[in-house]
């Protein structure tokens, strides 16, 4: 009995209620736009094919588009799905292997610098990426702006191994005082959290993962700091 209680203590339902209030929201409708992250982090969890980057560029640009990264004001806009084709042969090699977040093989601190590595090279991908796109003045040249939100997403559509650094969630990291930046001071702040309520993570993790596809813990973290983020915003506003 007295070990029951302690379970019952470690499990922080504000984190249960919260995370399972942004899930039930994607599964109650059928094929809600947040369903694009399963099918494109499923694909790049299958063993690597040499006919298979195509595929993976389209699942990488659907996902992206679907959540918000291929708007009017953006580079990635102007350009065709063919644009990750890099990309994903860079995150098919061995070395990004240790933060490719599955069943066997979930991410911690000891990968803070391999997660810093890899925002580096896709910064540095994307930095070099030209677009034109036409205006009143004639067309405009730019390059694609590698920022924090679509670095991020990317990394957790493909890799799960960090949670997407948009808008509502940096409201939730302020909420909990992680530095809302990508960087390391931030992912210490994250896996410090993950830490502390990893008993709580893993029974939501758990529940969510019996449907059939694997949600990784920082998957699990994003949904609750998006949707606390949320929830914060929309009582402002009231």
């Amino acid at each position: 009995m007295e070990e029951l209680e302690t379970q019952i203590d470690e499990i922080n339902l504000q984190i249960v209620r919260t995370v399972e209030n942004f899930y039930s929201d994607l599964t109650r409708h059928k094929n809600h736009r947040y369903m694009s992250w399963e099918h494109c982090y499923n694909a790049f969890q299958q063993p690597p094919s040499p006919n298979d980057t195509d595929y993976l560029c389209l699942q990488l640009a659907f996902y992206l588009a679907s959540w918000g990264m291929v708007r009017g004001s953006t580079g990635l806009l102007w350009k065709d799905y063919k644009i990750h084709s890099e990309l994903v042969e860079i995150f098919r090699s061995e070395k990004f292997e240790k933060i490719k977040c599955s069943l066997v093989n979930e991410i911690d601190k000891n990968q803070i610098e391999l997660i810093i590595e890899a925002k580096r090279e896709i910064t540095e991908y994307y930095k070099k990426v030209e677009y034109f796109k036409p205006t009143k003045n004639g067309e405009k040249q730019g390059k694609i702006t590698p920022t924090d939100t679509l670095i991020t997403k990317i990394m957790l559509g493909t890799f799960g191994c960090v949670p997407a650094y948009d808008r509502l969630l940096k409201i939730g990291l302020k909420e909990e005082k992680i530095e809302q930046s990508f960087n390391q001071k931030s992912l210490i702040g994250l896996f410090k959290f993950v830490t502390k309520e990893i008993h709580t993570l893993k029974s939501v993790q758990e529940k969510i993962n019996q449907n059939g596809c694997y949600y990784p813990i920082m998957k699990i973290v994003d949904m609750y700091f998006w949707e606390e983020g949320r929830v914060i915003e929309s009582k402002r506003i009231i």
